[in-house]
């Protein structure tokens, strides 16, 4: 073998290596890319879901509430039923 085909095969191995390497960096830089859009995906859909729960326990404090007059206004019916009783009895 004559140096100048030792010489290619050394820089076609060196190539080679090279462009293993650049093709590892590249995907370790696409799987670190990939890596932070999907924790930006996921924290989009944390923000919604905790939106949603926020919604949800306000409609719930206003039924809450609505259930509360509810039962006062079943009270005073009764409490009406009472005065009339005792005026009708007058």
């Amino acid at each position: 073998m004559d140096v100048g085909a030792v010489a290619t095969i050394i820089t076609t191995i060196i190539v080679e290596a090279a462009g293993i390497i650049g093709l590892l960096i590249k995907q370790n830089g696409e799987r670190k890319q990939n890596a932070i859009d999907q924790a930006r995906r996921d924290q989009k859909i944390d923000d919604r879901l905790a939106r949603i729960e926020e919604n949800q326990n306000r409609q719930e404090k206003k039924i809450d509430e609505h259930n509360g007059y509810a039962k006062r206004f079943g009270e005073i019916e009764k409490a009406i039923v009472k005065i009339e009783t005792k005026m009708s009895a007058n």
